[in-house]
């Protein structure tokens, strides 16, 4: 049974969020931009060619010499595809799942940041 119809509806199923980890080797010079166009380029290729699969977003780690690439997708085996056609048969990729937005409740609409009451933390509150 398809996912459109466990759910009991005729419409495109949300494709899935899938990271791949773009990491260079220890003690060798690796260009993560280039990786990372690799990855894109092959993107690129099987959507031509028919395949359920598109670039999200990517976040560089210079610290750790690492790019997370997300890429949406019906299948975890398409991303694997695209990782051999780019030749990064060594990325490690994972399903990723969005988390919503925090509470409204723990939202102060004054403040820049999110703030969390004093007492879901275990904080007593001050007094005057």
């Amino acid at each position: 049974m398809s996912r459109q119809q466990e759910q009991g509806t005729d419409r495109d199923p949300e494709p899935l969020l899938f990271l791949v980890e773009l990491r260079a080797a220890i003690g060798v010079p690796t260009d993560l931009n280039a990786m990372r166009g690799s990855l894109y380029a092959a993107i690129t290729k099987l959507q031509y060619g028919g395949v359920d699969i598109g670039q999200a977003d990517a976040f560089l780690l210079p610290g750790d010499a690492r790019c997370l690439c997300l890429v949406q997708s019906s299948d975890q085996a398409s991303v694997a595809l695209a990782c051999d056609a780019a030749g990064l048969t060594a990325a490690p990729v994972h399903e990723v799942h969005r988390l919503p937005a925090p509470s409204r409740a723990f939202r102060d609409p004054q403040a820049e940041q999110p703030t969390v009451p004093a007492a879901v933390v275990g904080i007593a509150p001050e007094t005057p």
